[in-house]
């Protein structure tokens, strides 16, 4: 998270003391810590100033992050967003907090198995096959040989990935992005101090998301809405 946030001061043009508010997007269950929020001003400079926590991803941060500037609370923020997946030993009963409480989660279903069945769902519905689908981790995982920080950048073959080992029918091994400790942050600045920081600054046109149905049962699985 130092590491991060010294890189994105310095590429900005500020110092940790021109921020006026700090938003970090951290959750306990996923950083295997308790009150995991304790663990940010410090690496960010944000020792007695505000700090905004949020249950989230970051996209939801800068989200927060832009309300704040809109709202006139603040000129300039840091996003900040993390994994340390590695801390937690039994992450995929961590990730069944996401389903259901009532008549899902005590399947007891692992994501992959959840996932197995929406793709054979989706190729079913679509026409799409496995090679299609390999294709995509193929250039994806190549994209990520051209980014220093992308941790499982490989130059895969389609017939590596149909080959990998199958975890859910017809999920593979090389289909499932492998969990990674690594930390995001952004500085956001409103128009005038951006346009003083930077010559040519990233400009935040619109912010979004969406969630689909909250439950398996209720989803349909052959698009995404």
């Amino acid at each position: 998270m130092f590491a991060a946030a010294t890189r994105a001061y310095q590429d900005a043009g500020v110092s940790h003391h021109d921020i006026d508010v700090f938003v970090s997007c951290t959750e306990d269950f996923t950083e295997g810590t308790s009150i995991s929020d304790e663990y940010v001003p410090d690496q960010l400079g944000a020792v007695m100033k505000p700090v905004h926590t949020i249950t989230g991803d970051g996209i939801q941060g800068l989200a927060a992050a832009v309300m704040q500037i809109q709202s006139g609370v603040a000129e300039l923020c840091v996003v900040e967003s993390r994994s340390k997946a590695s801390n937690v030993l039994t992450l995929p009963y961590i990730h069944q907090y996401a389903l259901d409480p009532i008549w899902e989660r005590h399947i007891v279903a692992h994501p992959a198995f959840l996932a197995g069945l929406e793709m054979r769902a989706f190729l079913a519905h679509t026409g799409v096959t496995e090679r299609d689908c390999a294709e995509v981790v193929v250039r994806n995982r190549r994209q990520g040989l051209l980014n220093l920080w992308a941790p499982y950048g490989a130059d895969l073959s389609v017939d590596d990935v149909l080959v990998s080992e199958p975890v859910a029918d017809p999920l593979k091994a090389l289909e499932i992005a492998p969990t990674s400790d690594g930390a995001a942050v952004v500085v956001v600045a409103s128009e005038q101090r951006a346009t003083d920081a930077r010559n040519a600054p990233i400009w935040v046109r619109g912010l979004g998301w969406a969630s689909d149905s909250p439950t398996v049962a209720t989803r349909d699985w052959t698009t995404a809405r």
